[in-house]
């Protein structure tokens, strides 16, 4: 095991870590090196097509426990690898990890902004059940707004992201999509995230690193109708 490639956003295998395992929490599997999603590949999830000729090792996994042997035999190599994964392997890696008592942290303090540049329907759906309290709860929504004919989709979501990092007196940020919270994140020179916690299983916030700023990330098809309500409503609570 050198290294597990990024099974990002839809692979996306946000385990609720309830041992069942992953294909029963959500059907999201790595077999033979390509991405199932209820057992049918992926469109685009051949991983080992991909990564072909890098120096990369693809790690299938279809349960918690196989999670938890990715994690714990990757831990016992030197050098260390560089793990890259979503949710379920970063739940794994915590597990396994030996434990430390968490620093203090000063809390930032400031208007929570919830960005959503993801084209999911999921997303906008959670979008929607926002916006109609938004305004009451003074949470700033900027909304991506996708069609059919949409051009250049990777600079469109940097520019949106670009316009979104200059909300003034921003505490929270609440970024849905992983273009969109990288966009946002390097516009304002957020160079990582010291992880607090999780809002919802595979939807977890920090504080970022040097900004100061809480940030709270969730891919697109992620969760279910009240989750970026849910979201805005734990980072007001955090910066309370």
């Amino acid at each position: 095991l050198d290294r597990q490639p990024r099974l990002a956003g839809t692979l996306r295998d946000r385990a609720r870590g309830d041992a069942r395992g992953l294909r029963q929490a959500l059907g999201r599997t790595v077999r033979g090196g390509r991405v199932l999603v209820d057992g049918k590949p992926l469109r685009g999830g051949d991983l080992k097509r991909k990564l072909r000729g890098l120096d990369v090792t693809i790690c299938d996994a279809a349960t918690e426990a196989e999670l938890r042997r990715i994690a714990r035999n990757g831990l016992e190599l030197e050098p260390r690898p560089l793990f890259v994964g979503s949710a379920g392997l970063a739940r794994a890696l915590a597990a396994e990890l030996p434990r430390r008592k968490p620093r203090p942290s000063r809390k930032p303090r400031g208007e929570i902004a919830v960005v959503v540049g993801s084209a999911s329907p999921m997303s906008q759906r959670q979008a929607d059940r926002l916006a109609r309290g938004a305004k009451r709860e003074s949470v700033a929504l900027y909304r991506l707004e996708w069609s059919r004919t949409t051009a250049d989709a990777p600079a469109l979501v940097k520019a949106f992201g670009r316009i979104a990092a200059k909300h003034e007196n921003c505490g929270a940020y609440v970024l849905t999509g992983g273009d969109t919270a990288r966009a946002v994140l390097e516009a304002r020179g957020v160079r990582g995230i010291r992880l607090l916690g999780e809002v919802e299983p595979g939807v977890p916030f920090g504080i970022s690193i040097p900004a100061s700023v809480l940030v709270c990330t969730k891919a697109g098809g992620f969760g279910g109708p009240d989750t970026l309500v849910h979201c805005a409503t734990r980072m007001k609570r955090e910066m309370a």
